[in-house]
């Protein structure tokens, strides 16, 4: 068994899902009251679509210059920086405002599927411990740590979060 590989790698960051995250920009566009509640939650995802990450950095600017955000405000802010073609092609957009949801709905569905990415990504990093341990004939302390750790952090994930 090698000694020298390393068992606790630096927690990866989970990667937002694409299609999660034009969700979620078209939900802070119909309903800016939520912007706030979501950036700390989104900025712990990596964003490999660097034109939709480009749309999230002025929605959480002009959040944070501008109390009373609108989502004309956003538009005009986003087209001014040269997203008009991306933000006219998010059909959740339009979804939202055909289903007039609520914000109370909104929040619902954006919890469940930072939830489900979450979730995702603890499993994988078990699944890597689990290899770990199955593998070898013995294995450090640190690696079964993480192993309970991560398995706490996935329970108590779902007893915070309702998944539908």
């Amino acid at each position: 068994q090698p000694k020298n590989k390393k068992t606790n790698p630096a927690r990866p960051r989970p990667t937002l899902d694409e299609l999660v995250l034009k969700f979620i920009l078209s939900v802070m566009l119909y309903a800016p009251e939520l912007i706030e509640e979501y950036e700390e939650k989104i900025s712990m995802f990596d964003l490999n679509n660097q034109k939709l990450k480009g749309i999230l950095d002025i929605i959480f600017e002009e959040s944070h210059q501008n109390e009373k955000l609108s989502t004309d405000l956003l538009f005009q802010k986003l087209e001014q920086a040269g997203y008009e073609r991306e933000i006219h092609n998010l059909w959740e957009l339009e979804m939202l405002r055909q289903q007039k949801l609520r914000p109370d709905k909104l929040r619902n569905e954006i919890d469940a599927k930072i939830t489900e990415i979450q979730l995702n990504q603890l499993e994988s990093e078990i699944k890597d411990c689990l290899r770990i341990m199955q593998s070898s004939e013995s294995f450090s302390e640190e690696v079964y740590k993480r192993y309970e750790t991560l398995k706490n952090e996935k329970n108590l994930l779902l007893n915070n979060h309702r998944i539908i």
